[in-house]
């Protein structure tokens, strides 16, 4: 009985503190949609940039430009994959915003059969003389 009633308790709090972060810091649907789609953006701009200063690194005539325009190609390379390490995070946030509401939905349809079980306990507990 204890034990239930305990688990119960645990599960109340545990379960309350998931809904209250899940709605306090974590932005819209929406927004990480957003987030996601100006990360991926982001991310193929910064590729084209850099596949555009490889040609111009390769058409250069002396090798100061040549470096010069390689360094550049590298720099928006990195860019891009900064946009991609974005995107990614973008994708986390969301999975984490999905899991959050479905452990909620899981907590919320949990309590009858953790209060359904409580009381099996304590009807097992009753000696026969009180059942």
């Amino acid at each position: 009985m204890r034990l239930a009633a305990a688990l119960a308790a645990l599960l109340a709090v545990g379960l309350g503190g998931w809904a209250g972060q899940g709605r306090a810091q974590l932005p819209s649907m929406a927004e990480q949609r957003e987030r996601l789609r100006s990360a991926r953006a982001a991310a193929a701009k910064a590729e084209a940039r850099s596949a555009a200063l490889e040609r111009r690194a390769a058409a250069a005539r002396n090798e100061a430009e040549r470096i010069r325009a390689r360094e550049a190609a590298m720099a928006a390379r990195i860019q891009a994959t900064e946009a991609d390490v974005a995107a990614a995070r973008a994708r986390v946030a969301m999975v984490e915003r999905l899991l959050r509401a479905q452990r909620i939905r899981l907590a919320e349809r949990q309590g009858p059969i953790l209060r359904l079980v409580t009381a099996l306990q304590s009807f097992a507990r009753r000696p026969p003389v009180l059942a």
